[in-house]
């Protein structure tokens, strides 16, 4: 019998042959051969098939779905044809670090832990910027921590802070196989909401009760002109079934917290922590009014108008205190702001530290793999 590798990375990716072919070098180019690389394409035209087998690598597993499917899906149609011990799924805009797999490979040996997520890179491809330049950021701290989950799902639903400070499996975040296959044994299928990464987070912190967390990237995660989340950001509520996010997905967002169609992460944090509800053993003290004025509360200026639009019909369709929704929103805009310097100090002092931020931008910078180039040089003298 073949020995299982110890890392699989899947790369999902759905008529994206332009951003696929670099994401795709980003992980080939590790050193790592105890390493499983799946591709799943789904259902695209021809082009994605021609990347996909222009690489000539025995790591590489090609599959693709006899149809279309949703995000969600798509990732549970993927997962089982993962032999690694560790799992990761990366975007086809993302990438790994050049290095990414071994240093992580090195963590996990010792961690003892069943999932680790870590500080990314991030890179927005020329054309989904304003520039058409490619625009890199590399952030780098050092050391390693382990989390309590609770504690850190209390932080990111009531607190605001990015669910990919969660153990997610998504870039910059691997898991345990075993640990997705309990999910599934108890959800009847891994991804149970309509964002795959989101739910990761929120499902995993939900079923064990520590992970850990490396200041020290391992990936690159990427913005090009296909992302979702740009797309569901920047078009008009009336035109969202023209993004095939929302007209492919086999589940509907919570109806009682609208149709999702909000440039909101926190309400998607929170939705997928109510279709969580039976992993967990514990409860966080929070509740829909609470989570409305947090999206509002922490809502950009561009985005704060959509926002409160959707909080204030959600809070109706509830029956909750409509009037009162804004008022309390400024005051945890307030209290958030005080907590956000404490916590930026309290960093500063503690493990980890503030991590060091370089912010490169240059045409030359393609491509997440020449983004991954870039990154290894700045490293290297960080």
């Amino acid at each position: 019998m073949t020995r299982a590798p110890r890392l699989t990375v899947i790369v999902p990716t759905c008529d994206r042959p332009d951003t696929l072919r670099s994401c795709l070098e980003t992980i080939l180019a590790q050193s790592c051969g105890d390493l499983q690389l799946v591709v799943s394409d789904n259902f695209s035209r021809p082009e994605t098939a021609e990347v996909i087998h222009s690489f000539s690598d025995p790591r590489i597993t090609a599959i693709r779905t006899d149809r279309r499917l949703g995000m969600s899906a798509h990732w549970d149609f993927a997962l089982p044809h993962a032999r690694g011990e560790w799992i990761t799924v990366v975007g086809d805009d993302d990438g790994l670090l050049l290095d990414g797999a071994e240093r992580f490979l090195a963590l996990a040996e010792s961690a003892g832990v069943d999932a680790i997520s870590s500080l990314r890179c991030m890179y927005v491809w020329p054309r989904a910027g304003n520039t058409g330049e490619g625009d890199l950021t590399v952030l780098h701290g050092s050391g390693y921590e382990v989390r309590d989950s609770r504690e850190w799902m209390e932080t990111v639903l009531r607190r605001g802070e990015s669910y990919a400070d969660l153990p997610w499996i998504y870039t910059g975040g691997f898991v345990r196989r075993t640990l997705m296959d309990t999910i599934r044994a108890r959800m009847g299928r891994c991804f149970s909401s309509m964002n795959p990464d989101i739910y990761s987070a929120v499902a995993v912190a939900s079923t064990i009760p520590r992970y850990g967390y490396s200041h020290e990237p391992f990936s690159i995660g990427g913005t090009s002109s296909h992302s979702n989340g740009l797309k569901c950001f920047t078009t008009k509520r009336e035109d969202k079934k023209q993004i095939a996010f929302f007209s492919e997905n086999d589940l509907e967002f919570l109806p009682s917290l609208g149709d999702g169609f909000v440039p909101s992460l926190s309400l998607f944090v929170y939705e997928a922590y109510l279709r969580a509800a039976s992993l967990r053993s514990y409860s966080i003290d929070t509740d829909t009014f609470e989570q409305l004025c947090l999206a509002i509360a922490i809502s950009k200026d561009d985005t704060r108008a959509h926002t409160v639009e959707y909080c204030r019909e959600v809070a109706r369709a509830n029956g909750l205190d409509v009037a009162g929704l804004e008022a309390a929103s400024n005051r945890m805009r307030f209290q958030l702001s005080a907590r956000k310097k404490m916590r930026r100090l309290k960093a500063s002092l503690t493990i980890g530290g503030r991590p060091r931020k370089v912010v490169v931008r240059s045409a030359k910078i393609d491509t997440v793999m020449a983004a991954a180039r870039e990154a290894a040089r700045q490293l290297a003298h960080a």
